[in-house]
């Protein structure tokens, strides 16, 4: 530590920064995300996070879950807790599904360029 302090790196590991929430920018941008996508296709935030399997929801979910690790590269795990606690091999499996339907599927390609074009504004 000391060898550190010398050129000018301070690493106080009691600072905040070490306690504070992770990307926490990214979770409020993604929780706009999730609000904007579910008003897109009508349907509530609270059935995105549930274990329904209504084919609407299951759509919006995994399509969430492919621009959670894609645009705010959050891992397997993160991902799976902030839909309701599913378990990684689910959101590989929801990851795998879109990036499949995205190039067969032209309504949900428009729909996920739609939400792309906004996350890059």
């Amino acid at each position: 530590m000391e060898c550190l302090k010398t050129l000018g790196y301070n690493l106080d590991i009691n600072t905040s920064a070490f306690n504070a929430p992770q990307n926490t920018k990214s979770m409020l941008n993604f929780g706009q995300l999730v609000d904007m996508v579910a008003e897109y296709y009508g349907v509530a935030v609270a059935d995105l996070k549930s274990d329904s399997r209504k084919k609407e929801i299951t759509v919006c979910r995994q399509l969430l879950m492919f621009l959670a690790k894609k645009y705010f590269h959050w891992t397997l795990e993160k991902t799976g807790d902030y839909f309701g606690g599913k378990n990684h091999a689910s959101v590989i499996y929801a990851i795998d599904n879109v990036e499949k339907k995205l190039k067969i599927d032209s309504e949900l390609s428009h729909d996920y360029q739609v939400f792309v074009d906004w996350l890059e504004k």
